[in-house]
Order: C-alpha cells, then structure tokens, then sequence
C-alpha cells in the first residue's frame, strides 16, 4: 500500500468521523437550545365509539420537556400552537417558543428536548388530554464540568403532581436568572446588611 493510498484512507476516516460527531449539536452551559416544531407530521385518533360522532382531536398547545441522559424532566416550557393544518388524516404541525439555556453543571451525556403535542377538553368540573410525544431536539454534552461557563447558565426546577380529571395535570417549571445575576444579587444584599448592622451599631 503507497503513501498516497494510506493519506486518502487517514483523510477519508477522518472527514467521516467528523459526519458522526458533527449530527448532533455540542452544547455548553448557557448555550441556547430552540423550542422549534418545522412542519411536523402526526397522526390523531378519538375515542373508542365516541370519535365515531366526534373525529379525530385537533392538536392545540405543546409542551417542551428538558431531559437530561438519565431521563430525569428539568424543566417545561408550555406553549400553544403556532400553525395546525389538516391533510387527510395527518396534522401538520409548527410552533416556535423562542429558546432555552442549557442548565447550569449539566450532567454529561445526551440531552432531548421532548415535545407533547396535546389539546384540552373540559365537562364541568372533568378534564382529559389527548397527547402525543416525542422527540424535538437532541445535544451532546461533554463530562468535563465547565464552571465559568455555568456562572452564566440558569437553575431550573421541574415539580410533576400528577393529575386527574378533576385537576388535569399539575407540572411547573421555574428557571432561575443565570447564577452569575444570583450571585451578585446576594453580595449586595450581604454588603447592605453589613452597612445597616454597622449603622444601627453606632445609633446605639
């Protein structure tokens, strides 16, 4: 085998590595991360004899989840529709909710953004969904634990209730403001705290 045949090889595998790695985006504490349905494409079905007079449900709102690799939800972010339009038996579906910031120390791994199409019917006091689910978006991030970069990332918190039919379901997410803003929030608070100690000390 010749030099020549060897390089073409060594560049070859090299530019096919860089194919794999570069599918899915690498993503840092603070990178934004898009909420973005593009003409997705699902299939509807009612309920079993109901939908008989009632059809096929209409998708309505969504709710993007941020997963981390272990499948543990960190935050949610509800948001309705943009554009629903009907084709046959299919839905097509866009929404844009803006974007969210990768959480500050992120677990390394694979990260999903899951999407949960669904709309919401209400008898009285009873309430159900139709949902489907499923992935948006997917990034990679790395093991090494960036800290300056996370100074510059949000917390996020995620409560899930559950539900019923009485309550729907009960799930909040909160986002703190980047640790950086908390961190200067809480200097100056000590630094005022110091300064009103040291005044009401000397009154005395």
């Amino acid at each position: 085998m010749n030099k020549s045949t060897i390089l073409f090889i060594i560049i070859g595998t090299i530019l096919l590595c860089s194919t794999f790695t570069s599918a899915t985006p690498i993503a840092r504490p603070g990178d934004y991360i898009p909420l973005r349905i593009n003409n997705y494409e699902i299939e509807t079905s009612g309920l079993p004899v109901v939908s008989w007079f009632t059809g096929t449900w209409k998708p309505a709102y969504v709710k993007y989840y941020l997963v981390d690799p272990q499948g543990t939800t960190h935050y949610m972010v509800s948001s309705p529709l943009s554009k629903v339009t009907q084709d046959g038996s299919k839905w097509i579906i866009s929404n844009d909710a803006g974007t969210m910031k990768v959480p500050a120390f992120p677990q390394g791994g694979m990260w999903v953004i899951k999407a949960k199409i669904y709309d919401v019917n209400k008898i009285f006091i009873i309430e159900w969904n139709n949902k489907i689910t499923f992935n948006a978006y997917s990034f990679h991030v790395a093991d090494t634990i960036d800290v300056t970069r996370s100074l510059f990332a949000p917390y996020y918190v995620y409560i899930n209730l559950g539900g019923s039919i009485i309550t729907g379901e009960l799930e909040w997410g909160f986002a703190t403001p980047d640790l950086i803003i908390l961190l200067v929030i809480i200097v100056v608070l000590v630094i005022i705290l110091i300064n009103v100690k040291a005044f009401l000390s000397r009154r005395k």
